[in-house]
Order: C-alpha cells, then structure tokens, then sequence
C-alpha cells in the first residue's frame, strides 16, 4: 500500500502498486487505485473461512459471483427483492430475463422473444406469469407459451401443425370484440333466444306444431276454403288452362274403368274412354259431332 501526500492511495498485491505509484505520482486528484498482478477478490461472510462469498475481478476485467476464491456460474445477485439498484446500463443482456423490464429491448434472450420498447421480457404487464407449458385446455399441438393471471384465468399458444404455420389461441375466458361491446359465442357459449331476436319464439317441433293446427287456420291464411278431396259441391265453373290435351277423368278402381271429358291435342272434344282408348262422342274444331258405335263405325251427324 502506497500513501502519498499527493491525496492518492494505492492498495494492491505484486508489482500493480508501485506501477500505479509510478503513473499517477504528482497527480493530485486524490484517488484509491485497488489492483493485482492477478485476479482482484472482495469477500463477504469470512468468519467461517470456508463458506466466504464474493465477487472478483479477474485478468480480462469480468466482474464475476464466486465462493471460495472460485468463480461459480448462476450465484448471486446484485441488490435483493428489498434493496435494488436504480438503473443497469448495458450494451447487451445474456440469458433469462425474469420481473419487469422497462426501455428498449432487442434481441433474443433464451426465454424472451425479440421486443422493442417492451414492458416485460418474460411476461406481459398484468399477468402473473408465463411459461412453456399448459396442461389445461386443447392439448392439440405443442405449446408455444401460456400466459396466466393473478385470478386463475389464462391464454395460451399453440402450435397445431408446425409444417404449415398454423397456430391456434386457447383463452381460459370469455372473449369480446367491439371494444368489449359484443361477446363472441362458441359451441361451449351459446347464445340464448333473447340474444338473437327470438325471446317469443316457442321451442316446438314440426309434429306438435302440424297437431295444433285446425282448418280455420289454414283456411285464413289461405283467404279462400280449398275444394274438398270428396263430397264437395262447386257453385261456379272450373277453369283448366292446359297447352296439350287436357281434361277431368272419372275412374271406377272397382270396375277397372276409367273415362274423362277430355279436349285432345288436335282440337278434339268430348268423351273418351280411357280404358278402351276410344271417344264415346265428340266435336271437332269444325263442328262435327262424331258418335262412336259399338261396331266402332262412327257415324257423323250434324245439329244433333
């Protein structure tokens, strides 16, 4: 050690003390110069020798954690969870980054996607915590990462098919859209009648519903009493507007017979018979009037 009456203090092991000694002699800005040939340790928790703790500066100038003289990787801290330093400046930040980080971070940390002005390095602000793992929910695919808050709830990523770049969110929650205006419905959330416009609409199937109509509802929404399969008596003519023949057929299934009035496609009107496939009587378009004997000779008679 080297005290000189410049206001200058030298403290070191090996030749480094004179060295500085040497340099700075006459300099009066009254400085400790600390230095070693070797690696410069500082210890704490001496009293028992063997359980010493400290850091060293070693020949490269790395400021590194050790016990016992020996550099140890992953020990120490610098400050506590009740006594931290204001600010860490650094060029560049190695390895996993834990707790809230504020200012500008770039880069690839091992646990921390590359960010710029980011709030967290490991978790986004407001949930408790992230990691690599989520035994809840779909279980598709392999896990990208799962977000998790103070209240239970979560949100997850997922890697369903890593071939093609498709990846799906699996949220422990409701999701909103329209600034939270409107909730979106799945097959788990279902919306209710009231939600959709049919809070009036009774839950029915198409039977119950044919058993409780009657034929005053059919009629009035109808406007008019359709004509009966059977029975019914018509007050006025019915009109059969057809391109072709066309006509009304009478058929007797327990006498195999059936015969119509029937205007066929060249004109003709009158009576046929289907069953025998021959007219019993009928007029042409220019007026004839042609009977159909039982010799099949027709006979053709005028104003009759």
């Amino acid at each position: 050690m080297v005290i000189h009456s410049d206001g200058n203090i030298f403290l070191g092991s090996g030749e480094a003390p004179g060295s500085h000694y040497a340099l700075y002699k006459g300099n009066t800005s009254e400085n400790t110069f600390i230095s070693a040939d070797g690696a410069i340790h500082i210890q704490a928790n001496a009293n028992t020798i063997g359980n010493r703790l400290g850091v060293q500066i070693n020949t490269a100038g790395a400021l590194l954690p050790e016990k016992a003289d020996t550099a140890t990787n992953n020990s120490g801290s610098i400050g506590n969870s009740s006594y931290k330093w204001a600010d860490v400046y650094a060029t560049n930040l190695h390895g996993n980054l834990t707790g809230d980080v504020t200012g500008d971070v770039t880069g690839n940390a091992s646990s921390a996607t590359t960010a710029t002005t980011a709030t967290t390095a490991d978790k986004l602000t407001g949930f408790s915590s992230r990691s690599a793992t989520m035994a809840w929910g779909n279980q598709t695919g392999s896990v990208i990462t799962c977000l998790a808050d103070d209240a239970g709830g979560g949100w997850g990523f997922r890697k369903n098919n890593p071939s093609n770049g498709k990846t799906s969110m699996v949220i422990d929650g409701t999701v909103y859209v329209s600034e939270g205006q409107n909730e979106v419905y799945h097959a788990g959330n279902k919306p209710t009648k009231a939600d959709v416009g049919l809070g009036n609409v009774e839950n029915k199937s198409s039977a119950t519903i044919r058993g409780e109509l009657t034929s005053s509802n059919i009629t009035t929404a109808l406007g008019f009493t359709p004509v009966n399969k059977a029975g019914d008596t018509m007050s006025s003519s019915l009109n059969i507007t057809k391109a072709g023949e066309t006509g009304v057929e009478v058929d007797n299934t327990a006498q195999s017979h059936k015969v119509g009035f029937i205007v066929g496609s060249s004109g003709n009107a009158g009576i046929y018979d289907r069953t025998k496939s021959k007219w019993v009587v009928y007029s042409t378009t220019a007026g004839d009037v042609v009977l159909n004997g039982n010799a099949n000779t027709a006979t053709t008679a005028t104003n009759v």
